[in-house]
């Protein structure tokens, strides 16, 4: 079943609600988008506003609300959601889940969400928060949002971008979020694609792009990528002021934020790191742009540095 509560198969669907009497979707149940689902083939466009989801629960995919059409969310909280976990009247269907424990953004769906809560979701697959499978060329974007205390059994404790989307982020908070393998907050790059039926691995790799004020404070990863596991192929773009504190991750017993693959790029603005960066992958610094390291470490199979780089201490181990 799809939709636990609303299955909007068609047309164009506006639920409104205010911060003073939300409308409440509360321990809905389904296969996929235990409160909520559309449908892309049939142009469904969906317009959410002053809603709560809630103890919803999806067997596989999307424990509150599946978007695969147009969707923009507004002034919105996802709250203790659940896919491909087994709770009462839900039994886990973790060999055909795409994962989102709160969110599922898939197929050609561009979905905007603004000044959004996500709290103590949870996912046995990707995404505690939100598995973004939407494909290259659409866009998911994050305006004024928190993530806290998200948990994923796979990866992105706070969001999973897996497709050959974009992910857009300007002024977003995680908090204690984690994943039971990598990226702590966020996972970027390739994964399994279930799309409800079959599965095959992704062959393009996720976009994101940070801009605005961010912080990524107290997040784990079993495995890699306490805050950021950005997968061979990734591609992240960072901007603006962010923040990094007290992330980390398992393959070290200790401090890291960022796991690097893939290339990252620091465009602009100030990024301040106090767990470090690792892996193999390509990272820039842009011209323009500042980098806070203090005495965290930049491990990457390639650096430019065109950027500053300001350190409390370094030694000939700290960029290689």
């Amino acid at each position: 079943s799809r939709g636990g509560a609303i299955f909007n198969s068609a047309g164009k669907m506006d639920i409104l609600g205010t911060a003073d009497k939300r409308v409440v979707f509360e321990d809905n149940k389904a296969y996929v988008g235990g409160a909520f689902t559309d449908v892309y083939t049939n142009n469904a466009e969906t317009f959410i506003k002053g809603a709560l989801f809630e103890e919803n629960h999806a067997g596989a995919d999307a424990g509150a609300a599946g978007f695969y059409g147009k969707v923009d969310v507004e002034n919105t909280i996802f709250r203790e959601n659940t896919a491909a976990i087994t709770v009462d009247g839900v039994t886990a269907d973790l060999g055909n889940s795409d994962g989102g424990g709160a969110i599922m953004v898939g197929g050609t769906s561009d979905v905007s969400l603004t000044k959004v809560q996500f709290v103590g979701n949870e996912s046995g697959a990707r995404g505690g928060a939100i598995s973004a499978r939407h494909g290259t060329g659409y866009e998911l974007d994050i305006d004024t949002a928190t993530f806290t205390t998200n948990k994923s059994g796979n990866f992105g404790g706070g969001i999973a971008n897996v497709y050959g989307g974009t992910v857009n982020m300007n002024n977003v908070d995680f908090v204690s979020n984690s994943a039971t393998k990598a990226g702590g907050a966020i996972y970027n790059g390739k994964d399994m694609n279930y799309g409800g039926s079959t599965g095959s691995m992704s062959t393009n790799h996720g976009i994101l792009n940070i801009a605005g004020t961010n912080t990524f404070t107290g997040n784990t990863a079993g495995e890699f990528g306490g805050a950021i596991y950005n997968d061979n192929g990734g591609t992240i773009n960072m901007s603006g002021t962010n923040t990094f504190a007290n992330n980390t991750h398992g393959e070290y017993a200790g401090a890291n934020d960022i796991y690097n693959l893939g290339t990252l790029n620091i465009t602009d603005g100030t990024t301040t790191i106090g767990g470090g960066i690792a892996g193999t992958g390509d990272f820039v610094l842009e011209n323009g742009a500042t980098l806070n390291i203090g005495t965290a470490l930049i491990q990457q199979g390639t650096v430019n540095l065109d950027g500053a780089i300001v350190a409390s201490a370094m030694n000939s181990t700290s960029c290689s």
